[in-house]
């Protein structure tokens, strides 16, 4: 019998996969509870019917017959078309629902429809067929821009299938639409609005191969030829093959290393091993196998050399609507190391605002990655302003008001009033045998092996007047320098309501014998804006709002 992924287990009782609850949005269930997951329940019913064995058959449409009444079906209903991510939690119930999985599942029970119809008996595959198309037109009702990088592509992909399977036009009609209009929407802004995301441009590509396996509309095929190829473009851009690692700047990340099952998804496609294998096997959102679309031979080479080294790469990911560049990374390689940079974003804790890494030795790599947190936890209601240049990054830190805690949008405070014991800049480096020392009173080094970060920091203000906060401090191979803006009582903090909250810091990633620069960062004001200066190998500056702004 065929069995599911660790750490996932088919409950027979219940005739779904179970496993621990490991989430911090939309359910309200915590870990260490255990759940039924319903797109993981339907992930599994696929990879039963795929087999020969008809014992997996009946567990396949043992799932079919749990997972499909969990649906809300009553077309009038605010949850119409999507499940709950658990059996346990139905959409309602949940804080708040995803009307995500109106796509995540209705593209499985698509494949499962076109690639598995005869293991069904009619009933079975009518109430799939009805549930699909629930999905279907609850996807149509939401209509999801490109910007929704992932479900953007996802939703047109059932829309689609949906209306050449079905044989409605309308569906087909706005499927193939909405694909075009993602694929307009790339070639304007140069990249993904959710840029550089490990785990979405993925999803991307398992989407579109999906739908050149489901789908036979020339035009839907056409632009999921030409968006594969302009996806696998940026991934070859953003890849180091000396540590094997996904580059940042990242938006939509769920962890800091490309975990195993990533790596195999690819070397699937580029039909080689990857050149470093990854040092964990920890798998975030298992990725099946899929239908393989060979990485373009244009590119693939890009994945095991880099093409000139060292090298300086920017990349425009969204625009203006008049065509001016709004968000703007800057990645720098060598064989050795890399360092990425966004040159204006929050502190979400699925950003990785700056993200560098580099071989420590022969057998262990290390990595930096900059944080803001509140309460132990990254603070979305924070932003940056980076310039970069090779190797080195000048970093101004502001707040920005009307926005949530650990997420954009689900925990906004209702008055824009949060609570805290602790607020904190961090620049952190992860390696074997790391180490961390105070040179000055505003100069740090944190190393290993091979490299080091040596980060020059500037001024801390808080509500308006300067605070002595950087500290040093180490946990097993982690290591960091925090800027601590508060530490101490819990109390009121609304950033609209404070008088400045600002801080800057230079960052340089360098051989262990090289030695840093001698400048410190000068700072001024100009106007309502906080400009921080820095000479190291050039002139680095950026200003940010001594107010906080309108979280955007």
């Amino acid at each position: 019998m065929i069995k599911p992924p660790f750490p996932h287990e088919f409950d027979e009782k219940e005739s779904l996969i179970r496993l621990p609850v490991n989430v911090t949005y939309h359910s309200k269930l915590r870990a260490p509870a255990w759940a039924h997951p319903t797109r993981e329940s339907a992930s599994h019913a696929i990879r039963c019917f795929g087999s020969p064995d008809e014992e997996d058959h009946i567990v396949g449409r043992k799932i079919l017959e749990r997972l499909l009444p969990l649906q809300t079906t009553d077309s009038t209903d605010l949850h119409y078309g999507i499940w709950g991510w658990f059996a346990e939690e139905p959409p309602r119930e949940m804080a708040p629902a995803d009307w995500n999985w109106a796509d995540f599942i209705g593209v499985r029970l698509l494949q499962i429809l076109h690639d598995h119809a005869g293991h069904l008996p009619p009933d079975l595959a009518a109430r799939t067929r009805a549930a699909a198309e629930h999905a279907a037109w609850s996807i149509f009702r939401r209509n999801v821009g490109p910007g929704y990088t992932n479900i953007c592509a996802m939703g047109a992909v059932v829309c689609i299938v949906s209306g050449e399977m079905f044989s409605d036009p309308r569906l087909l009609e706005y499927g193939v639409r909405r694909l075009s209009n993602m694929r307009r929407e790339l070639e304007f802004h140069g990249g993904f609005p959710e840029y550089n995301s490990p785990t979405y441009t993925l999803v991307v590509l398992e989407e579109l191969e999906r739908l050149l396996h489901l789908a036979r509309h020339p035009r839907a095929r056409a632009d999921a030829e030409a968006l594969l190829a302009f996806a696998w473009s940026l991934i070859a851009e953003q890849f180091h093959p000396g540590t094997g690692q996904w580059a940042g700047a990242q938006s939509r990340s769920y962890q800091d290393w490309i975990d195993l099952e990533k790596v195999r998804f690819l070397e699937a496609r580029l039909g080689k091993p990857f050149p470093v294998q990854p040092l964990t096997s920890l798998v975030i959102e298992p990725i099946e196998k899929g239908f393989p679309h060979p990485c373009p031979e244009s590119v693939r080479a890009r994945f095991f050399q880099l093409p000139v080294s060292p090298s300086q790469y920017r990349h425009t990911w969204i625009k203006q609507a008049d065509g001016t560049p709004r968000q703007i990374s800057t990645t720098w390689f060598t064989p050795e190391a890399t360092l990425g940079s966004m040159n204006r974003e929050n502190t979400w804790n699925q950003r990785r605002v700056i993200l560098g890494y580099w071989r420590a030795s022969e057998s262990s790599l290390a990595r930096v990655r900059l944080r803001l947190l509140h309460n132990g936890n990254d603070f979305v209601s924070a932003s940056t302003r980076n310039q970069q240049e090779n190797s080195r990054i000048l970093t101004g830190f502001h707040f920005a008001a009307g926005g949530g805690d650990y997420h954009p949008y689900f925990d906004r405070p209702p008055d824009g009033t949060f609570f805290t014991s602790d607020l904190r800049i961090r620049y952190e480096v992860e390696g074997h045998g790391a180490l961390v020392r105070k040179l000055a009173p505003d100069l740090f080094e944190l190393s290993v092996g091979t490299h080091k970060i040596v980060l020059r920091t500037g001024p801390l203000r808080f509500d308006g007047k300067v605070v002595p906060g950087w500290t040093v401090g180490r946990e097993k191979q982690l290591v960091w320098v925090d800027g601590v803006f508060y530490a101490g009582a819990k109390r009121a903090f609304n950033p609209a309501q404070l008088a400045e909250c600002t801080a800057a810091a230079a960052l340089e990633l360098l051989p262990a014998d090289q030695a840093p620069s001698t400048h410190s960062i000068e700072e001024s004001e100009l106007g309502d804006e906080r400009v921080f200066r820095w000479q190291a190998q050039g002139v680095f500056e950026v200003s940010v709002p001594r107010i906080a702004p309108k979280f955007d």
